[in-house]
């Protein structure tokens, strides 16, 4: 049985969230594709591996707080999402970092920092040595930088997600064994020897005279 993702991707309005999702899910670009006017699921169960299904919330980019809030919390990956054409979405990436590092748990939720809109180099604001940057100084866990309209990095960027959710998953199991173990009581290994002639090595077993004085 395989194990389910579940991803929240977080931006501006039009940086692209919904054209990353659709490009993955259908494996082509649509044009046509609305704006997300709230929260929207979308459910890929045949991933990049084929291993791990993918559930994800596709976050309206004037989503409240709140909301974001409450499903970053249950989810195993935040993917922050700006437009390289649009410097002020590349701002707005602080905000919403400083929202969802309040309510996540970084041993086990992966951070990814998205640069979308590779494919549009004359209009480009953001170049990737800034992304680059911004990903050193949040400490995400991942950068990438993604084309919905050619489709550069789309299926790298969820095969990414996966090896990196991977990572954590048997990191929390490695932890949880470890500490399972440190309740095990080390077995005590005394110096004394009683000086009679048995040679008894325990103070407390009582088994000869000596013991007893």
């Amino acid at each position: 049985m395989s194990d389910l993702i579940y991803i929240s991707f977080i931006g501006e309005k039009t940086v692209g969230k919904s054209s990353i999702v659709d490009s993955y899910d259908s494996k082509h670009y649509n044009p046509d594709l609305y704006a997300t006017k709230r929260v929207e699921t979308h459910i890929m169960k045949n991933s990049f591996t084929g291993e791990l299904n993918v559930y994800v919330y596709d976050m309206a980019g004037e989503t409240h707080e709140a909301t974001i809030i409450a499903l970053c919390a249950k989810c195993d990956v935040i993917v922050l999402v700006y437009d390289k054409t649009y410097k002020k979405s590349f701002r707005k990436i602080d905000d919403f970092h400083n929202i969802i590092i309040q309510h996540i748990y970084p041993e086990k939720s992966v951070v990814v920092l998205l640069g979308n809109k590779t494919d549009d180099t004359l209009g480009e604001q953001v170049n990737t040595d800034e992304g680059y940057n911004k990903h050193q100084y949040l400490k995400t866990d991942l950068f990438i930088e993604t084309s919905a309209k050619t489709g550069y990095n789309i299926n790298e960027l969820f095969q990414k997600i996966e090896e990196e959710v991977k990572k954590k998953r048997e990191r929390i199991i490695e932890v949880f064994q470890k500490e399972e173990t440190d309740y095990l009581i080390e077995p005590q290994i005394h110096n004394y020897i009683c000086p009679c002639s048995c040679r008894c090595i325990c103070p407390s077993c009582r088994c000869c005279e000596c013991t007893l004085l």
